[in-house]
């Protein structure tokens, strides 16, 4: 399932990070990575201290390419570019359930992965759906499977049983809805 030999990772947004992070601390492979944005402080928190490669040289080192698909920079997106231009196999993890060909679409061009992996199966139908000819593979949300112990930790620890718990899902909205001086999701809370 995995590619051989030492991966370049490239990430940039939180999501993205979250899961291709996960994935790494559980599959303990060698790597090369090209971090930004929120991406630094995800990876800094689970693996500790690294050297960022810029993405050039991340890929130049490693016999594939893993990447986010993030859409707040085109960090991910111009690294797909590169590692195609020379031939190196690339995947590209979804974080979401929508906008996915607008993820690879440069200008008026999309530049496919030679494999997508989705972390659910609402994921894997619209990808499916997305991309007919790209390879499209369901893995193991090992982010999540991260977080559900985390909270099973805390549960023990800090809920008396009966005790009520709220869960609080958010998506930082880069609109102005309904905004006055609060941030929309904010509003919406």
């Amino acid at each position: 399932m995995i590619p051989e030999g030492k991966v370049a990772i490239v990430s940039n947004d939180a999501g993205g990070a979250e899961l291709v992070s996960s994935w790494l601390v559980h599959n303990k492979i060698s790597h090369a990575l090209s971090l930004d944005g929120p991406a630094r402080d995800i990876f800094q928190r689970k693996i500790g201290s690294y050297q960022d490669f810029g993405y050039k040289g991340a890929i130049n080192q490693s016999n594939w390419v893993l990447t986010g698909t993030g859409w707040s920079s085109k960090l991910e997106l111009n690294a797909i570019k590169y590692a195609l231009s020379i031939n190196k196999y690339v995947v590209s993890i979804l974080d979401h359930w929508v906008n996915y060909q607008e993820r690879f679409l440069d200008g008026s061009k999309i530049y496919l992965p030679d494999e997508i992996w989705v972390t659910d199966k609402i994921a894997l139908k619209e990808a499916k759906s997305s991309f007919k000819n790209v390879k499209i593979r369901l893995i193991n949300n090992h982010y999540l499977d991260d977080l559900l112990s985390e909270i099973g930790q805390y549960e023990k620890h800090y809920c008396s049983e009966g005790s009520t718990n709220i869960l609080y899902l958010c998506e930082p909205m880069r609109t102005d809805w309904g905004k006055k001086d609060e941030q929309g999701e904010f509003q919406a809370m």
